[in-house]
């Protein structure tokens, strides 16, 4: 299938007049190709066929030249006909599709932002657990130092610090 250019056309004429110009001018197009091809049918298949059957005396030869030049007539005007419907039916699908892409690139660029967002958050999220990793250590630490547990109670703290959340209501009982 051919395209002469015709889309773009559509395209830069909608975005400059509009979507209703564009739908009118779109349906005159149609009209004048509908009445092409109807003046194209009626002039050389129907008014031939006639002439065919209202030509007494005529060759045969004549008559057969007659129905293949309205028949060749006649293809080619179905073949511009549907080759019109293709072009316009192709326009419209591009227009989608353009939209279609715009619509994904803007999704793809909200899922970086998001996914830059969550990265950050994952960052802080890290540093705030180190830091709170540092800040019980040291505790420890000085507990043993002061004291007021043993180096193996301290081991067994560090134990239950370590384990699943569930543990952590053994460290709270004692």
């Amino acid at each position: 299938m051919m395209d002469f250019g015709f889309a773009a056309f559509l395209e830069k004429f909608e975005e400059h007049f509009g979507r209703t110009a564009t739908k009118i001018i779109l349906i005159l197009i149609g009209l004048a190709i509908v009445s092409a091809t109807g003046s194209i049918i009626w002039n050389t298949l129907i008014k031939p066929l006639v002439g065919l059957l209202t030509m007494p005396g005529a060759p045969a030869w004549e008559r057969l030249t007659h129905l293949a030049w309205t028949a060749i007539l006649m293809g080619g005007g179905i073949g511009v006909g549907f080759e019109a419907i293709a072009v316009l039916h192709n326009a419209r699908a591009g227009r989608r599709l353009a939209a279609s892409l715009r619509e994904t690139k803007e999704i793809l660029a909200e899922s970086e932002e998001l996914q830059k967002k969550i990265k950050e958050t994952v960052r802080q999220a890290e540093d705030v657990l180190t830091t709170g990793e540092l800040t019980v250590e040291r505790v420890i630490a000085e507990v043993v130092e002061r004291g007021l547990v043993t180096p193996d109670q301290a081991a067994e703290l560090r134990s239950l610090l370590d384990t699943e959340p569930e543990n952590s209501s053994k460290l709270s009982s004692r």
